[in-house]
């Protein structure tokens, strides 16, 4: 792995634009990109509906802001939480907490 790849003329424009939304981020003290997320997920994905979540978190990561893919491996890890979660569930964070960082 290079360490030093992230500068690589191909990255470096989404390198700076990740960087920068952090930095941003940062100083006003908005939630971690995570918790942005979710809240986005509650607002637009349909309750109870784990296609529409996804539909909705890949939205987010195309229009808003940047989040590894879910693929293949967490999608389904992903329906299988939402569908054990009551339809009014606020608990969006932990979902993806849970996915992105397993214990």
């Amino acid at each position: 792995m290079q360490l030093w790849r992230f500068l690589h003329p191909s990255a470096l424009a989404f390198t700076l634009r990740t960087t920068s939304q952090a930095l941003i981020d940062r100083l006003k003290g908005a939630p971690p990109r995570t918790t942005q997320a979710a809240q986005y997920v509650a607002r637009h994905a349909r309750a109870g509906d784990p296609d529409d979540v996804l539909r909705t978190l890949d939205t987010f990561a195309q229009n808003e802001r940047w989040l590894m893919s879910l693929g293949p491996l967490k999608g389904p890890l992903i329906k299988e939480l939402a569908q054990r979660l009551p339809a009014n569930a606020a608990c969006w964070n932990w979902a993806l907490t849970a996915v992105t960082h397993p214990s």
